[in-house]
């Protein structure tokens, strides 16, 4: 299982968990790929969809707009979320203390050292 990000929210906890399906929402709604995300900074409505693609995967209901009124209710606002975030983020790909990626081998490239 992924490793995920809790969340408290007045109405219930929830898990900010980003994977492939919530990776792939993202890069289709923003047009760009995960991996370029850093390079532009994460506005309101940016959050806001991090939010909704990670939410759906326990709560295929939820809106836009659900995710908008709930973030209105966060303890810290939208830029403790982004950071929230950017924790969930780092966790899908591996990163962090809970590091369960595989050790990669450096390929030899024929001619190159």
């Amino acid at each position: 299982m992924k490793p995920f990000v809790t969340l408290e929210f007045p109405d219930k906890p929830r898990r900010l968990k980003f994977g492939i399906n919530a990776l792939c929402e993202i890069e289709d709604v923003l047009e760009k790929p995960i991996t370029e995300l850093n390079e532009m900074g994460l506005g309101v409505k940016e959050v806001r969809l991090f939010l909704y693609a990670a939410f759906r995967e326990d709560e295929p209901e939820i809106t836009l707009q659900d995710v908008g009124n709930i973030m209105d209710d966060y303890d810290g606002g939208w830029v403790a979320l982004a950071a929230k975030i950017g924790e969930a983020v780092s966790l899908a790909f591996g990163e962090g203390k809970n590091d369960q990626r595989p050790v990669m081998k450096e390929r030899e490239v024929s001619g190159k050292k």
